[in-house]
Parts: C-alpha cells; structure tokens; sequence
C-alpha cells in the first residue's frame, strides 16, 4: 500500500506534442492507504496541453484505483482531461475502471472531459464504489461541443453515503 499525502498519478501526459497521443493496454492498480490527504489521485491524468492535433486515442487501459481514506478535497478520477485544446478530438473506448474506497470530502469521477471538439467515449465499464459526497460517472465539461457516448456501462454503488450525495450517472 502506497503511503503519501501528496498526488499519486498512474500515467500523466501534461506537456504538448504535435502528433499523435495514444494509451492503450495499459493496467495500473493503485492501493494508496493514507489517511490524510487533500490532493488528486488518478490513473490517467493531463492538466495542461497534451496532442495539438493528430490523434488523442486513451483505450483499452484497465484502471483499479483503491483509497483507503481521503480527507478536504481530493479528485479521484479513472481518466481525468482538462488539457484545454478545444480543437482536439478526443475517443476514449473500452477501458476498465474500478475506484474503490472513501474519499470523505471530494468528488470521484470515472471519466472527466474538459475542452474537445469532438469528443467519442464508448464501451467503457466504469465502476464506482466507494464512499464520496460526489459521484459522477462520466463529467463532459466547459467546452465539449459535440459528444458521442454509446454502450458504456456505469455502476455506481457507493459503500454508505452522505446525506446529501450527489450520483450522476452522465453529466
């Protein structure tokens, strides 16, 4: 079990290339075990530019992301792309995600998009059960202006819950 308070990454792909982007086949399993922490933990991560154009491809990665506890506001995500490219089209297909867990004050995500022209994400089987006042399957954010989902499966089955939780399925 991994023991830090600080961000725990599976792949990051911050930073600019001019081609092609593609993550595939990948598996990452993450068990990070403290207790204290207000941070981000993510299996596939990009927070700044990434693929100026080309292909900009995440599939067929297996993702299983485990916390054992969480405090303030972490960000858990299975794939999580807020690179600011809108002109970029992004597919993300047939990857496995499973976060299991408590993140006690955060948000989890199984997929959050931010900024794409196009944006296709399909066969994916997204699995949260873990104990967050936010859930939220797949988040299509700022920007996104055409999207195409089809055939992901979304199990959300929070291991107790807040009070006043939010669990969206596709936002």
């Amino acid at each position: 079990t991994l023991r830090t308070s600080g961000i725990v990454i599976g792949i990051s792909h911050n930073g600019l290339t001019s081609g092609i982007l593609n993550i595939s086949s990948n598996i990452i399993t993450i068990n990070k075990g403290n207790v204290i922490s207000t941070n981000l933990f993510s299996g596939i991560y990009c927070n700044s530019a990434s693929s100026s154009n080309g292909i900009y491809a995440i599939s067929s990665n297996t993702i299983q992301l485990n916390n054992s506890a969480t405090s303030g506001s972490t960000i858990i995500s299975g794939i999580y792309n807020k690179d600011n490219i809108s002109t970029l089209n992004k597919n993300i297909s047939s990857n496995s995600i499973a976060i299991t867990g408590i993140n006690s004050a955060g948000t989890t995500y199984g997929i959050f998009i931010r900024n794409s022209s196009y944006t296709e994400i399909n066969l994916n089987e997204i699995n949260l059960n873990n104990f967050s006042p936010s859930l939220i399957g797949i988040q299509l954010d700022t920007l996104c202006t055409t999207n195409n989902l089809d055939n992901n499966q979304i199990i959300i089955s929070p291991v107790g819950i807040p009070a006043n939780a939010t669990i969206i399925g596709i936002n």
